[in-house]
């Protein structure tokens, strides 16, 4: 289980690796058994950055669509699957290689299927 704490004073849904999507900056994430602790060591004023500052566009917080980590996997599962499809609907029309993409994909989701052996805790689905 994991343990968040967020700033709803700074508007912004992100935190460190695979976190976000708190009404608030992430400041600080800790786990129960005490294996992963991040936390917000240093936060500087814009005044200090002199023009690093990065652009995040409203759209990317404003019109977000709220979804779970399972639904996004399955959405950018779906995306790969129907690469086809989505060419298509641009005009374009691939006459051969449709078996060779099938491969390829099987071989793809195998190769994922195996590394998940070897995964970091943090990038395993919950």
């Amino acid at each position: 289980m994991w343990y968040f704490k967020y700033s709803p004073e700074i508007l912004f849904p992100y935190g460190p690796m695979k976190f976000s999507g708190l009404p608030g900056l992430i400041i600080k994430i800790t786990d129960d058994k005490g294996d992963f602790d991040f936390e917000l060591v240093k936060s500087v004023s814009d005044t200090q950055l002199k023009g690093k500052l990065v652009n995040i566009k409203k759209g990317r917080y404003t019109d977000a669509i709220e979804t779970t980590q399972p639904k996004l996997k399955q959405a950018q599962r779906n995306s790969a699957a129907n690469a086809a499809a989505v060419l298509a609907s641009y005009g374009t029309t691939i006459i051969e290689g449709q078996e060779m993409l099938r491969q390829r994909e099987k071989a793809r989701e195998k190769a994922r299927e195996e590394n998940k052996k070897y995964a970091n805790p943090l990038e395993l689905e919950n």
